[in-house]
């Protein structure tokens, strides 16, 4: 396999990929398709290296979307519940800003790091649940054997005409 064969084929698997999350968030929410709209993916060459960086870019929120948090939920031993953070994203580096929860959790012992990270539920009754949409975790690691096959063909044809040139430098050549 050649190189532009091999960028070709990785090309092709993340437009799979892809095409795949976008069918599941246009089918599995009712927003306004900004997240489908930002979904982008890329094969980039290394710097300097072999290899190849797969990416796909989106906007922040659709990591909320894909573990169901966001909205008034947050995650709690991995389930999605309404609540909410101690301590705000935007304020976890500025201690001054915190409010009288995290002040408390200072004063029980807690570390600032705990303190930055814990997330409280509410304790209201809440009739609808919310739940998380695997729309691209799940369709990476369901295409994740075809992407090994494409990086094995290609790989295994290096590695061979490497060994396949050291053998011949190792060969006693009669004059």
């Amino acid at each position: 396999m050649t190189v532009a064969e091999y960028d070709a084929k990785l090309r092709e698997w993340t437009a799979s990929v892809h095409a795949r999350s976008l069918d599941t968030l246009r089918s599995g929410t009712h927003s306004t398709g900004n997240l489908a709209e930002s979904l982008a993916h890329f094969v980039d060459h290394m710097r300097e290296e072999p290899g190849r960086h797969i990416a796909f870019r989106f906007e922040q929120y659709g990591v909320f979307r894909q573990y169901g948090a966001g909205r008034g939920w947050v995650i709690v031993n991995g389930v999605p519940v309404p609540g909410y953070r101690v301590v705000s994203l935007k304020d976890r580096y500025r201690p001054s800003r915190w409010g009288e929860a995290a002040k408390r959790m200072l004063d029980m012992g807690y570390r600032r790091k705990d303190v930055r990270e814990a997330k409280l539920k509410r304790h209201t009754a809440v009739r609808k649940e919310r739940t998380p949409l695997d729309w691209l975790d799940g369709r990476i690691q369901a295409a994740s054997r075809q992407l090994a096959d494409i990086a094995q063909e290609f790989w295994g044809d290096v590695a061979l005409r490497s060994l396949d040139q050291q053998i011949s430098k190792a060969k006693i050549v009669k004059k």
